[in-house]
């Protein structure tokens, strides 16, 4: 308990998870600096509690968040043109692929064609859950 009141990145820890979450409604102005300043952390503190929580740096976390927000829009809207939702969030469309690959495993067309129909019947499972 007396560690957690003095340390900061403890007690930023213990509400980090949360915090990640409502971060997200940034979107693609999600920045490293931002989500530093929304958790209430410095820079070298925030990548201390997020290599702790997912043992990557926080850049790193944010593109794998952009891409799974990626991959959720497509699982919902399958129809919607892949270079629309890559100018929200990516430099290019072909960014867009490479990042999407890298944290979905497969590209986008891919992913519509196989996995997006699973990942839409399972969120709106979830949803009807809540």
């Amino acid at each position: 308990l007396f560690a957690a009141l003095v340390d900061p990145c403890t007690r930023a820890a213990q509400r980090f998870p949360q915090s990640i979450d409502a971060f997200d409604a940034e979107g693609a102005n999600a920045t490293v600096d931002k989500l530093a300043a929304a958790v209430g952390l410095s820079c070298r503190q925030l990548d201390r509690v997020v290599r702790a929580y997912y043992g990557v740096a926080p850049k790193g976390l944010l593109r794998k968040r952009r891409a799974l927000a990626a991959a959720e829009q497509l699982a919902l809207n399958p129809g919607r043109r892949l270079a629309d939702l890559a100018a929200g969030a990516f430099y290019d469309q072909p960014h867009f692929t490479k990042e999407f690959r890298a944290f979905i495993g497969v590209t986008p067309a891919n992913f519509i064609a196989g996995g997006a129909a699973l990942m839409a019947k399972s969120m709106k499972l979830r949803a009807l859950a809540q």
